[in-house]
């Protein structure tokens, strides 16, 4: 029998992993209406579930990269052939390291999974909140508990989405589409914690960060054309342009239909999205410049209907 027994373990840790994922992202969304405040009982709930989801991601990964006999604490296992460990994979009998070490294997090659520096710092300050609440009932002050709603948060999108990410998707959008419901994902990309997280995240990748016409959230990173916060892209050329806007002076901040805009003599409303103003926008339909209709402050001679400048 030809088994894959990488394929077949890393494949139910990912599966398993999710599950504890939208369980946490549910709690994180129904917590008292995403303000501060994050109930104890969801507080204990969504601790485990995080732990048990980032436990997993990492067993994923490192079996994703590594193999299975990376995981492995015993040695005589290590040994055994593929269809051998199968065996007891079904039978619930492989031993497998603690978590620690399975951190610290990642922390040695942060750069194979893609995590950042401070990743497994802010694992490490988890588990200091989590061993206090597991092992000892713990009394958390009102500022511990919006410090690690803060710190789920962080953890869901910089280190599980992270190790669980794989080349199945061909984006992060179509990823976060396949692990959550509809309902979900929009609880999700409105959750202020969550918001804020996108827009750090957004500006450590790009110089310009925008407001998104389809969440409304200012995370919209300009370097890539994507939103952090509801992962829309912007990058199609054939139905996005942007021009510079008059009125707050922003290099390409305007953003205007392409693709109907033939339809109307190569004239349409534009959108800044920085200062949210308004514009009419014209685009030659020859040479493809665009500018503002409305204003030429500098009395240059401009592209209109039928008469292209560079002709």
């Amino acid at each position: 029998m030809n088994i894959d027994i990488n394929d077949k373990v890393s494949s139910a840790s990912h599966k398993n992993s999710i599950i504890f994922l939208t369980k946490v992202i549910e709690l994180l969304n129904n917590s008292s209406d995403n303000s501060k405040e994050l109930p104890y009982e969801n507080t204990v709930i969504a601790t485990v579930f995080i732990q048990m989801s980032l436990e997993l991601a990492i067993k994923f990964a490192i079996i994703r990269n590594n193999g299975i006999r990376s995981i492995l604490n015993d040695k005589k296992q290590t040994l055994l052939d593929d269809e051998s460990l199968y065996n007891l994979f079904i039978e619930n009998k492989l031993k497998v390291k603690e978590f620690d070490n399975l951190k610290n294997y990642i922390k040695t090659n942060e750069n194979i999974f893609y995590l950042k520096k401070n990743s497994i710092l802010l694992i490490e300050k988890f588990q200091l909140f989590r061993n206090k609440l597991v092992h000892l009932h713990y009394n958390f002050t009102n500022r511990e508990l919006d410090y690690l709603k803060s710190e789920l948060i962080e953890i869901i999108v910089h280190i599980i989405i992270v190790l669980l990410y794989t080349k199945d998707f061909t984006s992060p959008s179509e990823f976060y589409i396949n692990i959550l419901t509809k309902d979900t994902f929009k609880k999700l990309i409105s959750n202020r914690l969550y918001i804020n997280e996108m827009y750090n995240l957004a500006s450590a990748n790009n110089s310009k960060v925008f407001n998104c016409i389809f969440c409304n959230n200012k995370t919209l990173g300009m370097s890539e054309f994507i939103c952090y916060s509801c992962l829309t892209e912007y990058d199609n050329k054939n139905i996005y342009g942007f021009t510079d806007c008059v009125f707050c002076k922003t290099q390409k901040s305007v953003i205007y239909d392409r693709l109907n805009i033939s339809n109307n003599d190569h004239i349409t409303k534009g959108l800044c999205l920085k200062c949210d103003i308004e514009s009419l926008v014209y685009e030659c339909s020859i040479c493809e410049t665009n500018y503002n209709l409305e204003f030429n402050e500098n009395g240059e001679k401009q592209c209109k209907k039928g008469f292209c400048k560079n002709d």
